[in-house]
């Protein structure tokens, strides 16, 4: 028989600052077509309300929000 397929890769994630002088952030346009700034209680109400979708509960995106948040987000 066929040798199994290679495993898929590692996920990677990733934290980002704004640079020094900036006061929002810039987009790619390409891998990321929207991002905006905003405090632990706007992320809950908008969470809440649906007006920002979280990523799934098992996905990287999550556990870097939910560790800059300080735990689970309940929405």
């Amino acid at each position: 028989p066929p040798p199994p397929p290679p495993p898929p890769p590692p996920w990677r994630g990733s934290r980002a600052r704004l640079a020094a002088g900036e006061d929002r952030p810039r987009p790619d346009g390409q891998e990321v077509v929207e991002a905006r700034l905003v405090s632990r209680d706007e992320l809950t109400a908008a969470a809440d309300d649906g007006s920002i979708l979280l990523p799934g509960p098992t996905s990287i995106a999550r556990l870097l929000i939910e560790d800059w948040y300080g735990g689970p987000i309940v929405s």
